[in-house]
């Protein structure tokens, strides 16, 4: 499965790395939307369970708070999300 069949966030881990979406964007696909965030591993964690909620794959970059991610991927699973 390709990147343009997923949704995709990134995040710049409190804005400790500069990201280009745009740049990322292109590099995927012009049909792969990527959305920054700043602190998708707290406050907006939130943007995460709603991508799980729309159905597809979510493909996150982050290696840091994989786990995090992992866990609550699977609660949204077992929630009906």
């Amino acid at each position: 499965m390709s990147a343009t069949e997923k949704t995709v966030r990134v995040c710049s881990c409190n804005r400790s790395m500069r990201l280009d979406g745009a740049a990322l964007g292109k590099a995927l696909s012009p049909q792969t939307p990527v959305t920054l965030h700043s602190e998708l591993c707290r406050r907006e964690l939130g943007a995460f369970e709603a991508a799980l909620g729309q159905g597809g794959d979510v493909l996150v970059a982050c290696t840091q708070e994989a786990a995090l991610f992992a866990e609550v991927a699977e609660a949204a699973k077992f929630a009906g999300a």
